[in-house]
């Protein structure tokens, strides 16, 4: 959750906090006396008689328990509300994530039904793989379906593409841990 939003909920938390305290402190008052303010029961002495006798830490238990009830009914409504902010955020794209979707943008809707040939020429045409470090490139052949091999690497980390079509391996030149070039393989 970002730093703003946080901000943003303690304020509303605090502006509640504070309404419910003026609605609760709020009313008429003019015949309250710490005698005849509450029952043993809990019921206000105004409205069961006054011939029965009460004291003030009987109302603060009972104004207490009446904030304690709107404070709960908050919480549930800000847990409610952050939900549906968190739900209502994008997704944040990586560098990974955009380099996928710069590459099947021109295809829209049909990216998914493209040779494994065709997007791997897509990718050599953007230039969009070259320079990043093996790890990432290794990210983008992946999220594109492709397969990837690292040039004169023998670690056997190599894997040919998922795409429907010719199986093909971007084969990578590095140069100081990045993409320096790359070609293009096919099985025969």
């Amino acid at each position: 959750m970002s730093e703003n939003l946080q901000k943003l909920i303690g304020v509303v938390v605090m502006a509640v906090l504070v309404v419910v305290g003026v609605v609760v402190s709020s009313g008429d008052d003019s015949d309250f006396t710490r005698n005849t303010a509450f029952t043993k029961g809990g019921v206000i002495a105004k409205d069961a008689g006054a011939e029965k006798g009460g004291d003030c830490c009987d109302e603060t238990l009972y104004r207490l328990g009446k904030i304690e009830d709107r404070l709960a009914q908050i919480e549930a409504s800000l847990q409610q509300a952050l939900q549906q902010i968190n739900d209502a955020q994008p997704r944040q794209l990586g560098p990974v994530d955009r380099i996928v979707a710069a590459v099947l943008l021109p295809y829209g809707e049909q990216a998914d039904q493209q040779p494994a040939m065709v997007i791997a020429d897509a990718l050599r045409r953007s230039g969009l793989l070259i320079g990043l470090d093996l790890e990432t490139a290794r990210e983008v052949a992946i999220g594109l379906g492709l397969g990837f091999d690292v040039h004169n690497d023998s670690d056997g980390h190599w894997f040919w593409s998922t795409r429907r079509g010719q199986r093909i391996k971007l084969l990578v030149e590095p140069r100081n841990g990045v993409v320096d070039g790359f070609q293009i393989r096919g099985e025969s």
